[in-house]
């Protein structure tokens, strides 16, 4: 057996107790903290990837945080995220944005900055006027318009990175006839982080599909610019290298990714919270009264929340 692999079976029985090692030596099974399984050992654990399993109550996971956090001290999982998992995904300091340029439309002028505006641009301030935004929100969010012909009677949504610089944008038609409703940045959206140099990583971080459901919110966060979240995104190392507290709040009809998000931080020791959109289709649609309703409807997600979406999302007839 590899010093490798003793090393983390010391660990693994130092923290929760004697366990049982697999033939092939790749595994070691141990009584699961979770359910509570004393009597048989059920909950294995992969000593390459660190992945475990409980055969039990299903409890499973990509990583040892989440179980050490309720069951061990910080130290200890401050030892164990330094000493056995990928440094550059757990700490700050070694996340990296890929380094791509991105330039806003020619002629991009905010909105607040334009002095007399011809009929596309006043096209542009009245649909954004009816979708809910006020002059502070274009400030905020330097929402602005472009003469090129391509981006005609478009809002355009700028993104900053932590540096000032422009690393994505958003821009939608004001027509809903427009073939395409949205023209963004050609970059790719799992190597930035939109509005990045607005987030307060120390603080509770609300996750939303959209720029428009971003600034309907009002919170600290940012959107997905799609609806899904993987590993291998900017977003999600950062997220879990600042040990950040996450509330979901994507759109109703997204409840399968939701719960998939979800369990995939929760994987990585995040704390993470669902906001039950269900008053209306799109966050970004919904009456000021709307979402802070949805607001004090933000629970708590855990192994049960993940079983509920799990089986919510079970097609009729796959059970047979």
């Amino acid at each position: 057996m590899s010093s490798t692999y003793t090393e983390r079976i010391n660990f693994i029985q130092k923290n929760f107790g004697k366990g049982v090692i697999s033939r092939d030596g790749n595994d070691i099974t141990i009584s699961c903290p979770t359910c509570g399984s004393a009597s048989k050992k059920k909950l294995a654990i992969n000593l390459d990837t660190w992945k475990y399993h409980c055969w039990v109550c299903s409890a499973r996971g990509n990583s040892l945080v989440s179980l050490l956090r309720k069951h061990s001290s910080r130290d200890v999982v401050d030892y164990y995220r330094s000493h056995f998992l990928n440094q550059s995904l757990m700490h700050a300091d070694g996340v990296e944005p890929i380094e791509e340029k991105v330039h806003l439309p020619d002629a991009f002028c905010p909105i607040v900055c334009a002095k007399k505006l011809l009929p596309d641009q006043k096209a542009v301030v009245k649909y954004l006027n009816k979708r809910g935004l006020t002059e502070h929100d274009m400030w905020k969010y330097r929402v602005g318009f472009s003469s090129d012909s391509k981006f005609a009677r478009r809002a355009i949504f700028a993104s900053l990175d932590t540096e000032g610089d422009v690393n994505y944008f958003v821009s939608r038609s004001v027509d809903n006839s427009s073939r395409f409703r949205y023209l963004n940045a050609s970059a790719d959206k799992t190597a930035i982080i939109f509005n990045d140099i607005d987030i307060d990583w120390d603080k509770k971080i609300f996750l939303v599909e959209g720029v428009f459901d971003l600034i309907a919110l009002k919170e600290n966060g940012t959107c997905l610019l799609g609806s899904s979240l993987t590993e291998n995104s900017l977003l999600f190392k950062k997220i879990v290298a600042n040990e950040s507290d996450v509330v979901l709040c994507l759109d109703n009809d997204m409840v399968k990714k939701t719960g998939k998000i979800a369990d995939l931080l929760t994987e990585y020791g995040c704390n993470v919270a669902v906001m039950n959109t269900s008053s209306a289709k799109d966050l970004g649609e919904m009456t000021r009264e709307q979402i802070e309703s949805a607001k004090e409807r933000i629970s708590q997600w855990d192994m049960r929340s993940s079983f509920h979406y799990k089986i919510a999302n079970i097609k009729s007839g796959s059970l047979i």
